[in-house]
C-alpha cells in the first residue's frame, strides 16, 4: 500500500484509474466516509406497507445511528433520530404501533410529530423549555410509492430529484412491482448456518466494487454464466446510480441496480422463482470488515418458496465473491500496488467497469480527495 499514491480518478471513465489502495485501508478515511457519505446519503428503511395507520412505526439503522420512521396523527410520514433527548436512551425497537413515543428509561413522552409532551419531573424546573427537547428530525421519502428511504442530512437533495430516473427505470422493468409480497426482511444469517458472503474481511468499498462489475463473472462465477447469457449483459452508470442488465439463457430478465453508497435492487425472473430484493446489501464494520446489510425480499403472490433458486444462486456467488474480496483487501496492503486502470467500453459490454468508475468518482467528490 503506497500512501503517497495520487488520486487518478478522472471524469472520463475511458481515461481513469481506480482508487488507490490506501483509500481502502486508511482508518481516517473510514471516519470521513461515515460522516460525509453514509450520514449524508439516502438509505433504505423498509416497506411502506408497515406504515399504514397513524402510530405505525419502523426502526432502521445506518451504521451506529438508529432512526424511527412513523405515520403521524395526520397520516404523514415522519422520521426522527431514535434517541430520547433526556439521557440518550433509545426509544423504540423493531416495528409496531404506538399512540405516543414513551422512553422506557425515565418516561419522557413524545407525540407522533416529535414534540415533547411530558418530561417527568421537569415541572419543578423554573426555566425548562420543552420545545428545546423535541425529537431531532430526519428526511423521509418514498421510492416508487413502495419503499421507505431516509437521510440524516436535513439539507439533502430530495430522493425523487436525485434518482427519479432510477425509479422510472425500476418501475418500467418490473410491471409487477406493486403486486409483490414481502417474504423475507433483514440481513441473512451470518453464523455459518447459511452459506453467505458475510462476514467478509474486506473494506466495504471492495465489496461494492465487486458488485458493480461483471468483468470477473466469466473467470470467477461459472454457475452465474451457466444461467446468464453474458452476450446480453450490459452495464450503465448515471450520476448516483448504475444498472446491470442481461437475460438468462432462456430469455428471462436479470436486473441489478445500485444506489450510492450501498443500496442494491435486483430482480431474477426465473420460471420457478421470481425474486425481487432491495436494501443496503452490505454495511461496514470498521475499515477492514463488511457485514450483511438489511435487504428485503419480495416475490409474486403464490410463489413456491420451498425451492428458492434465486436465494441458492445468490449464496453460491456470494461464497465466491467473499474469497475474491478478501484477497483484494489483502492485496491492497502491498507496497507494490498504487491503483489500477478502469476498463471501459462505450457499449457497456460485460467487461466494462463504468459502474466502479461512477462509484469512485462519487467517493472522491464526497470526501474532497
Amino acid at each position: 500500500m503506497n500512501e503517497l499514491a495520487k488520486i487518478k480518478v478522472t471524469s472520463d471513465p475511458a481515461d481513469s484509474n481506480s482508487l488507490p489502495g490506501w483509500v481502502y485501508r486508511n482508518p481516517e478515511i473510514y471516519e470521513r466516509e461515515r460522516n460525509e457519505i453514509f450520514f449524508r446519503s439516502w438509505q433504505y428503511a423498509g416497506w411502506v406497507g408497515d406504515l399504514k395507520a397513524p402510530g405505525d412505526y419502523i426502526t432502521a439503522n445506518v451504521l451506529d445511528q438508529s432512526v424511527i420512521i412513523l405515520r403521524d396523527q395526520d397520516g404523514n410520514l415522519r422520521g426522527f433520530h431514535n434517541v430520547c433527548q433526556h439521557r440518550g436512551h433509545q426509544l423504540l425497537s423493531g416495528c409496531g404501533h404506538v399512540n405516543t413515543i414513551s422512553c422506557p428509561y425515565h418516561a419522557w413522552v413524545y407525540r407522533l410529530d416529535g414534540h415533547l409532551r411530558n418530561a417527568r419531573g421537569a415541572e419543578r424546573l423554573a426555566n425548562f423549555n420543552a420545545a428545546q427537547f423535541d425529537l431531532r428530525p430526519i428526511r423521509v421519502e418514498l421510492f416508487a410509492d413502495m419503499f421507505v428511504f431516509f437521510n440524516l442530512d436535513m439539507n439533502a437533495v430530495p430522493l425523487g430529484e436525485l434518482v427519479g430516473d432510477l425509479m422510472a427505470d425500476v418501475v418500467a422493468e418490473i410491471p409487477e412491482l406493486k403486486t409483490l409480497v414481502r417474504t423475507q426482511s433483514g440481513p441473512v444469517q451470518q453464523d455459518g448456518s447459511v452459506p453467505t458472503m458475510f462476514p467478509c474481511q474486506a473494506n466495504w468499498k471492495i465489496v461494492v466494487d465487486n458488485f458493480l462489475e461483471c468483468n470477473h463473472c466469466r473467470p470467477s462465477h461459472p454457475g452465474f454464466c451457466d444461467i446468464v447469457d453474458m452476450k446480453t449483459y450490459r452495464t450503465y452508470a448515471s450520476g448516483e446510480w448504475s444498472t446491470q442488465k442481461g437475460l438468462t439463457r432462456d430469455g428471462r430478465k436479470v436486473r441489478f441496480w445500485w444506489l450510492f453508497p450501498t443500496t442494491t435492487i435486483s430482480v431474477i425472473d426465473d420460471a420457478d422463482d421470481f425474486a425481487f430484493s432491495i436494501g443496503p446489501f452490505t454495511t461496514p464494520d470498521g475499515v477492514d470488515r463488511s457485514l450483511a446489510g438489511h435487504v428485503d425480499l419480495y416475490r409474486k403472490p403464490g410463489t413456491d418458496l420451498t425451492r428458492p433458486r434465486g436465494a441458492i444462486f445468490g449464496a453460491m456467488t456470494g461464497i465466491e465473491d467473499r474469497a475474491l474480496c478478501e484477497s483484494v483487501h489483502r492485496g491492497l496492503a502491498s507496497i507494490g500496488y498504487d491503483s489500477g486502470r478502469i476498463i471501459y467500453d462505450a457499449e457497456g459490454c460485460e467487461t466494462t467497469e463504468v459502474g466502479i468508475h461512477a462509484f469512485h468518482k462519487l467517493v472522491v467528490d464526497r470526501l474532497g480527495l
